[in-house]
């Protein structure tokens, strides 16, 4: 008999696939409706501001998307005026992604199942048992950084019969035009996807808003010259001191 781990749910920004095996974002969205919530209404406040100072085609990269909480309710919100394109290197969370993004109608959206790192080519990923309870999300793609899910399921970083070869993407080899923000949530790898995106955040001056857990603050903000640091749950928010829509979203986020 086939083991069912995919089911539908309907959250607070749409209609989501989820692997109910999953101990991260489907938990929290079967349980609250959504992930991460007051993130992802935070940044609508942040894309409207982009919008009102930059015009329409606001463009959204959700490097490490999961199963695309933040990509389907930002896709939803620029319906009409802005994009995402959302990177997800897990083949079973992307095809969740994928789903997402089509059964939600976000024609404004691309999902990727790419790894944003900081060289385009090739690498291998532990492959995860989508019928074994774990938190995916919480996959660090290289065992420098530890193996979060040695209470739940086994993971091997150099068995290549338990390893799967994905792409990898730099954010620069885009050659994006425009870009207004960029989420970074890659367990760790965070700097390398930094380092990949130099040139488009010279030029851009993007909002940024960059899980820092594993990895730290320093090697973050070392990368990111002229940038001004917000803590919010475990991530930074990031404003550069010369984009003229920086003191409206701080005056947005302050309190009341």
């Amino acid at each position: 008999m086939i083991e069912r781990a995919f089911c539908l749910l309907q959250g607070n920004d749409g209609a989501f696939i989820v692997n109910r095996f999953d101990l991260g974002v489907a938990w929290q969205t079967f349980n609250t409706g959504s992930h991460d919530g007051a993130i992802i209404n935070m940044v609508k406040d942040i894309l409207d501001v982009r919008k009102l100072h930059y015009g329409n085609d606001v463009t959204v990269i959700d490097a490490g998307a999961n199963i695309g909480p933040c990509t389907v309710g930002w896709g939803r919100h620029m319906l009409g005026w802005g994009r995402v394109i959302a990177f997800e290197p897990q083949e079973w969370v992307y095809y969740a992604l994928a789903g997402n993004v089509a059964i939600n109608n976000l024609y404004n959206v691309k999902a990727l199942n790419i790894a944003v790192s900081d060289k385009s080519g090739m690498m291998k990923i532990p492959m995860l048992n989508p019928c074994k309870p774990t938190n995916f999300g919480g996959l660090s793609l290289k065992a420098q950084f530890g193996d979060p899910m040695k209470e739940q399921q086994s993971v091997s970083y150099d068995d290549d019969s338990k390893m799967m070869p994905v792409h990898t993407l730099a954010i620069d080899d885009l050659k994006m035009a425009r870009v207004d923000l960029i989420k970074i949530d890659v367990e760790g790898m965070e700097p390398e996807a930094l380092d990949g995106a130099v040139e488009t955040i010279t030029r851009c001056r993007p909002m940024m808003f960059i899980e820092h857990i594993i990895c730290g603050k320093d090697p973050i903000m070392s990368r990111l010259k002229g940038y001004e640091a917000f803590e919010m749950w475990g991530n930074l928010l990031l404003l550069h001191n010369e984009d003229r829509a920086t003191e409206m979203v701080k005056t947005r986020l302050s309190p009341s």
